[in-house]
């Protein structure tokens, strides 16, 4: 019987070191020291595992409506102004006026674009939109290709032309010594000359003819003479019944009667065309008459370019005041610059004293300057055709220039 427990309990043994590693692996937290249980580490039981809870419910998220972000303030452009009356002009308190400011005021208004205006004349303008100093330039800007090789202009907004500025003349005092001074002139003085001499001798043929048969020219021969003139100009109602009664006497005074017609038809068709030419000469009346007369300009300008191309001399002056002034003095017959600034200059300052003449030459188209590097130009194109086709835009240059001017410049 010990035998048999003695066995029993080596099998028990047996079973127990092998099933010890087994439970030790899964149930025993592993270490890299394989000593740690030989130094008898208490080991950490490990926690429970916490009861299992129930999934949180979705909360729901509320919409919102999202909108693109605002677009940043338009930074403020910097446009050049070139005072050029009536579509430039700075009033004393420093504010603007005038056709191109209005024009471009109202532009920038529908794009949205905050502007500031900043003088300067016309050679900084041109150079500052060029070198991005200004943004654009407004003005009486004549678009020419030169300008266009270094800055981009717009849509022309205005189409006009040279024009001729000249004194009034033809009225008063003026017009009748210029007609005293046509009578004295040695044309017509040779003229009245001619016809004296043919009465003259009609009157010493009819004396010869009648004074042996005709009381009423009979005495010396220089009282004949002088009946037979008298006879030849009074009508035969002054005469006292007195005519030629010998058939000599009669021939010449049929002949005379024709001649006289003639003489006195040739006489007037004369005096007026002398003094029709005369009057033509003393005035400008277009273009061809300018190279006879002493002419004005504004220096350097396309206008001072245009005359000179064409052959012309003309005086330079400063600006169209002072051009104007000197053809109201008299030191210039006529003035030439572009229509819009003489027809505002003239009908402002000198209304009875200056008129410019209807012609137009050298044709001119004005337009807003900007940079060429930019995207102005497009934006400002697309409103500005609608904007020159509008209502307001004429009534505008009707008030400013009258309606001729308008009919003229727009389409």
């Amino acid at each position: 019987m010990r035998g048999r427990w003695t066995v029993i309990g080596l099998l028990l043994v047996a079973l127990a070191l092998i099933v010890e590693p087994a439970y030790a692996a899964h149930h025993l937290p592993t270490h890299p020291d394989r000593h740690a249980a030989a130094k008898k580490v208490p080991i950490k039981k490990a926690p429970a595992a916490a009861p299992t809870q129930p999934a949180p419910k979705a909360v729901p998220v509320p919409e919102v409506n999202a909108t693109p972000l605002a677009p940043p303030p338009p930074a403020v452009l910097t446009v050049a102004a070139v005072v050029a009356p009536p579509f430039v002009t700075q009033r004393p308190d420093g504010s603007w006026s005038g056709l191109s400011v209005g024009l471009w005021k109202a532009v920038a208004d529908d794009l949205h674009m905050p502007f500031r205006l900043v003088p300067a004349d016309l050679r900084t303008a041109l150079d500052g939109v060029a070198d991005g100093r200004f943004d654009a330039a407004i003005g009486a800007l004549d678009i020419t290709p030169a300008r266009a090789e270094r800055v981009a202009f717009t849509h022309p907004y205005y189409t006009t032309g040279l024009a001729i500025a000249v004194p009034v003349r033809g009225d008063g005092i003026r017009a009748w010594c210029a007609v005293a001074q046509r009578f004295a002139s040695w044309p017509f003085l040779g003229v009245v000359l001619v016809l004296f001499v043919l009465l003259l001798v009609a009157g010493a043929l009819v004396w010869l003819f009648e004074r042996k048969r005709n009381p009423q020219f009979q005495g010396p021969w220089y009282c004949g003479v002088g009946n037979g003139m008298w006879w030849s100009i009074v009508p035969a109602a002054g005469r006292g019944g007195a005519a030629p009664v010998s058939p000599g006497g009669r021939v010449v005074g049929l002949l005379w009667m024709l001649t006289a017609l003639i003489a006195v038809v040739a006489f007037t068709a004369a005096v007026t065309a002398t003094l029709t030419v005369s009057t033509i000469k003393d005035g400008v009346h277009g273009y061809a008459d300018l190279h006879r007369v002493r002419i004005g300009v504004v220096r350097d300008t396309p206008a001072a370019d245009a005359l000179r191309d064409q052959g012309f001399v003309a005086r330079g002056y400063a600006g169209v005041k002072e051009g104007l002034a000197a053809v109201a003095a008299g030191e210039i017959e006529a003035f030439v610059d572009d229509a819009p600034a003489l027809l505002y200059a003239a009908a402002r300052d000198y209304p009875k004293a200056i008129r410019v003449l209807p012609d137009r030459f050298i044709r001119q188209d004005y337009g807003f300057a900007v940079r060429k590097d930019g995207p102005l130009r497009e934006k400002v194109d697309a409103d500005l055709l609608a904007r020159i086709g509008s209502r307001p835009w004429r009534d505008a240059v009707v008030r400013y220039l009258g309606p001729d001017e308008a009919a003229t410049a727009l389409p």
